[in-house]
């Protein structure tokens, strides 16, 4: 067994890459949208998530496994396997590094799309809301009422998003994306609002010291199990409070595969 501190953007690129999936055994994943949002705002404030959990592979006993949702089929053989923290992971690969609108849930378990942002204006005041922070728009970009007839925010557009001072979380791991929205960002104000530049150019600069750096640069605890790994080692008491607090699998996946490692 190994312990360490991964940087999550590497974590979330050999999740897209394949080379961390899900043994088989494994339940779907069924984070809500306001989880969803709760877990950006623990990045954003660089607060601890909980450690992952993973098993290496290439041991004798060969389990099936699956990329992770959101990941596109892949011949890739994986070198590890997440045993614990598969719904944390998800969720901020989904909403935080792949481009597609997060297929989600409202609490009371509706289907929904979203795709999910930061607001500037909030992030540059001296006491953050962090209700108001972060938002979630539907697939289209934009938040709607009157059964979708009027538009309340339009996000749709790299345009519309410097207007409103909204930024996509999902290129804050991408450094060229990074730099281009903010280019465009710049741009966009030179030309619309050059007598309050100033103004602008600092609330990007309180984003990149409140939110943007603490979500580049985190770090979350990794343990991984060797394929050596026994019954008895997984049921030490450190490994207690891991499976208590988010049961990783359901039991029959669970005890089939303590069965499999104490055959070993």
């Amino acid at each position: 067994m190994a312990s360490q501190d991964k940087e999550l953007k590497e974590l979330l690129k050999e999740l897209n890459e394949g080379l961390i999936q899900l043994p088989d055994f494994q339940r779907d994943w069924v984070w809500d949208n306001n989880r969803i949002k709760a877990l950006i705002v623990s990045l954003a404030n660089n607060y601890p998530v909980g450690a992952v959990m993973f098993l290496e592979t290439g041991g004798e006993i060969a389990f099936s496994y699956r990329p992770f949702t959101g990941v596109g089929q892949t011949d890739v053989i994986p070198k590890n396997l997440a045993l614990d923290g598969q719904q944390r992971l998800t969720s901020i690969l989904n909403a935080m590094y792949l481009k597609q609108p997060v297929k989600t849930r409202t609490e009371q378990g509706k289907p929904i799309k979203r795709f999910y942002y930061v607001n500037l204006n909030e992030i540059s005041k001296p006491h953050i809301d962090w209700d108001n922070a972060i938002d979630s728009v539907n697939e289209n970009k934009q938040i709607t009422s009157n059964f979708g007839k009027d538009i309340e925010l339009d996000l749709s557009t790299t345009e519309f998003e410097c207007k409103n001072n909204y930024i996509p979380v999902n290129i804050l791991f991408d450094e060229i994306k990074y730099s281009k929205w903010k280019n465009e960002y710049f741009n966009y104000y030179q030309i619309n609002d050059s007598t309050n530049f100033m103004n602008h150019l600092n609330c990007i600069q309180a984003f990149e010291t409140k939110v943007r750096n603490n979500i580049y640069n985190y770090h979350i605890p990794v343990i991984t199990l060797s394929t050596i790994t026994n019954t008895e080692a997984m049921a030490r008491p450190n490994f207690t409070p891991i499976f208590s607090a988010a049961p990783p699998t359901s039991s029959t996946g669970l005890n089939n595969f303590l069965i499999q490692f104490h055959n070993c």
